[in-house]
């Protein structure tokens, strides 16, 4: 069986949703100041993009997780992953992995594809190659 890409790169309509509602909350709130407008809009896009787009692109196969860079990619093996759940920002849909990887702990954050069900099978690989991993629970849990 081939990859399955488990992260989505649709992130970029939240980052539209994210400005405009900004820039409607900044004009209703604070009498019109284009300077003050224009530096909220910019700082706010800014961090947006920062929060959005630092997402891992991440792809599976039965016994691999691939941390997809823009100059390689990192191989985890699934049994040395031990947390799937939601991220402190849960409500935006982001969720992290926690996986051991030349004996330290790091997270991958991603936006899962809800449409083709990766999360769901990702989930049960996991499960299958590591029976103790915690999965679905909020992350300050465990933390």
């Amino acid at each position: 069986m081939g990859r399955t890409k488990l992260s989505s790169d649709q992130v970029g309509l939240k980052v539209v949703f994210a400005l405009a509602y900004l820039g409607i909350l900044v004009q209703i709130l604070v009498p019109f100041n284009l300077v003050a407008f224009l530096f909220v809009t910019l700082l706010f896009g800014i961090l947006s993009y920062i929060r959005f787009f630092s997402s891992d692109k991440i792809e599976f196969d039965e016994d691999t997780m691939y941390l997809i860079y823009s100059d390689g990619e990192t191989e985890i093996n699934l049994k040395d992953i031990d947390f799937i759940g939601r991220s402190f920002f849960r409500n935006m849909g982001m969720y992290r992995i926690r996986y051991v990887y030349n004996d330290e702990k790091y997270f991958a954050q991603f936006y899962p594809q809800y449409i083709t069900g990766a999360l769901k099978n990702f989930k049960a690989k996991v499960k299958q190659k590591n029976p103790k991993a915690i999965i679905d629970n909020y992350l300050g849990q465990y933390l």
